[in-house]
């Protein structure tokens, strides 16, 4: 449950205006990016709440994100094994990646136009329409060392297998919550061009 020291927080993070309308999820992807990691952070703001800003019920109960325990399609269509070029949207930040789609339903990570991941794991599963994929990154901060991981889950659908290219579309989310959207197209086999102009930007 969102605690009142918690609620506290997020008054403290992101105004007053924003948590309040927090439980009515205008707002809200704001709030998620924060993640867990960083709603526990939040506690040290601990303290009583002004009359009348009672914080919403939130509940934080956490399901392993796979694409099983998620409701995703289980299989992996032999069309669809293969390269990929994923493009990620996020409030202002776009994010092209070079991702392999494995017939054993795990996911290699290739290379970014982003901050390049210490590593990456993920998981797919697609029936010929519908697409998930499960992406977590675990990143490496450069002066510290220290790291953190941040997993999204691609909810989306096949759209088009015309002229040799599958593309695919959906929204990103974390855990329910819709974060933004992302678009992928499969690559041809010469895919090394476009690999070659992804260039990794550093990890802030």
């Amino acid at each position: 449950m969102l605690t009142k020291s918690i609620f506290l927080g997020l008054i403290s993070l992101l105004g007053q205006d924003d948590a309040l309308i927090l439980g009515s999820l205008v707002t809200r992807s704001r709030a998620a990016v924060l993640g867990r990691t960083g709603i526990k952070l939040m506690v040290k703001f601990a303290g009583d709440i002004p009359e009348g800003l009672e914080p919403p019920k939130i509940d934080f109960e956490e399901v392993e994100p796979t694409v099983a325990n998620l409701g995703g399609p289980t299989v992996q269509p032999a069309d669809l094994v293969g390269e990929i070029q994923l493009e990620e949207l996020e409030a202002d930040t776009s994010t092209i990646t070079a991702l392999k789609l494995c017939e054993d339903g795990s996911v290699d990570y290739m290379t970014t136009d982003g901050p390049l991941p210490k590593d990456a794991r993920g998981e797919w599963g697609s029936d010929g329409e519908s697409f998930m994929l499960v992406l977590t990154r675990t990143f490496e901060h450069e002066t510290t060392a220290s790291t953190y991981s941040v997993t999204r889950v691609l909810k989306g659908a096949v759209e088009d297998k015309t002229g040799g290219y599958t593309t695919i579309g959906g929204e990103v989310k974390i855990g329910d919550i819709s974060v933004g959207y992302f678009k992928a197209i499969g690559l041809p086999e010469d895919a090394d061009k476009v690999r070659d102009s992804l260039e990794p930007k550093s990890v802030i």
